[in-house]
């Protein structure tokens, strides 16, 4: 296993099964060499060619360095070159990982949710930004006494949906944002209190929380169908 470190910064920027030392000649044709002759290094998992020498004043160069393996479930940025080999960076992959859940959380909030209307039909609703604000407009048209308001279930036309469809559409998307949101917080704080690399690693969207966050999670999801 290679890794390939940025020689200004040692930022570990491509990591390779396998790699092709290559040179380019007078006529500018790029062919394979040994290490001892090479101006750049192929590695076929990102197809790009990383300099090896300063061809060119100013450009970035790298080094190839061989370690016995990478620390599972780590990105690369959470990594460093230390004595031979890779290893991860406690706080590196904390803020990854933090990165990580609030992308996960936004994913599976605009993904939406599928709601049963009045007539025992089920549709299901997207829940972009732009469709939480139109959803807001109905829910309050309907709430100010409209009969009905035109909304679309994902890949529908728009129809006139009857005011009582538009609160179920409405209920079960705050449902749906509530719950993650509120995961979301929970999972983040298990993030922020994992005191090793293999647990931060271990941390999944979706995951069960530990049994303290679980049982807040549940109170404050309970509490919240009160207001």
């Amino acid at each position: 296993m290679f890794a390939i470190i940025e020689n200004a910064t040692s930022r570990i920027v491509s990591i390779s099964s396998m790699v092709r030392y290559t040179m380019t000649q007078a006529n500018g044709m790029t062919v394979a060499t040994e290490p001892e002759t090479a101006t750049a290094v192929y590695t076929a998992e990102d197809d790009a060619f990383w300099p090896l020498k300063d061809t060119v004043p100013g450009d970035k160069t790298y080094r190839v360095v061989t370690v016995p393996g990478v620390p599972s479930g780590v990105p690369m940025d959470a990594l460093s070159y230390q004595d031979g080999i890779l290893v991860a960076d406690l706080e590196k992959l904390r803020e990854a990982k933090l990165s990580e859940m609030s992308q996960s959380c936004r994913a599976a909030i605009v993904a939406g949710c599928e709601v049963t209307l009045a007539d025992g039909s089920k549709e299901h609703f997207s829940l972009e930004e732009t469709d939480q604000i139109n959803l807001t407009a109905a829910a309050t048209a309907v709430a100010q006494g409209a009969a009905g308001y035109p909304y679309h279930a994902d890949g529908q036309l728009c129809r006139l949906y009857p005011a009582a469809d538009i609160g179920a559409i409405a209920t079960a998307a705050t449902t749906h944002k509530l719950f993650h949101t509120t995961y979301c917080n929970h999972v983040m704080t298990w993030v922020r209190r994992a005191e090793t690399v293999e647990e931060l690693a271990a941390i999944t969207y979706g995951a069960d929380l530990p049994d303290d966050l679980r049982v807040n999670m549940e109170e404050v999801l309970e509490n919240a169908k009160a207001v």
